[in-house]
């Protein structure tokens, strides 16, 4: 094959063309490093080359192995890709692995909720979307279950604890207030104080009993 030569005029698409096949053959020889500079200018020579995005973000995928810092590289080629071609399946599936891992999920719901609102005939955009709304549901931590060992014992207790101290306060509240007043001989509390302690007393007894119907559903 005759080398192309960058220096008889041709235009910007051509030499993104020749520099897209120059990192096929170093790829294809497992110049790995060497293909990526020739994918990048291919990409610069024209923007709009779909195969120089989605190579480039092979690439620096399989580099982020060694280095996590090519993650954002292939993010953004892939980016690129998929945006190129609304149409290319593997482009979407890599631009949405990426995404998850750089933990963009909530930018990429967006953004793909933006294209089936503009696209709404296009189905691969429609299960692109889901496939972002099941990733993101599944990185919801799991609730603890109150039935698992210690976190039921601990809740059963913490519940116990609080309406027994809530029903002695409550007790304390209703009958000692009017104690006092007996005890000393005097209105220490008055009549409208009286009736607020009894009021706030029945409400921790309330509580309290409330907690212990609460601590019985605990299974």
């Amino acid at each position: 094959m005759t080398p192309f030569d960058f220096n008889n005029g041709a235009s910007s698409k051509e030499k993104a063309q020749a520099y897209l096949q120059k990192g096929h053959e170093l790829k294809s020889n497992g110049a790995m490093d060497a293909a990526l500079t020739e994918y990048r200018r291919a990409a610069l020579a024209d923007p709009s080359l779909f195969a120089a995005h989605l190579e480039i973000g092979l690439l620096c995928k399989a580099k982020a192995n060694n280095d996590r810092r090519f993650l954002r590289y292939a993010f953004e080629a892939f980016r690129s890709a998929s945006r190129l071609d609304l149409n290319h399946e593997q482009a979407h599936i890599q631009y949405i692995t990426a995404g998850q891992q750089q933990g963009l999920l909530d930018e990429l719901h967006r953004e793909y909720g933006e294209l089936c609102k503009k696209y709404p005939e296009n189905e691969l955009l429609k299960r692109s979307c889901k496939n972002i709304v099941t990733l993101c549901m599944a990185l919801i931590p799991d609730k603890v279950a109150l039935d698992s060992g210690g976190g039921e014992a601990g809740m059963r207790r913490f519940i116990l604890l609080l309406s027994i101290g809530l029903s002695l306060l409550g007790a304390a509240m209703i009958f000692g207030a009017p104690l006092v007043n007996q005890i000393f001989r005097k209105t220490l509390i008055a009549k409208e104080q009286l009736s607020t302690f009894v009021t706030v007393g029945l409400l921790c007894l309330g509580v309290s009993i409330l907690g212990v119907f609460i601590r019985s559903r605990i299974k």
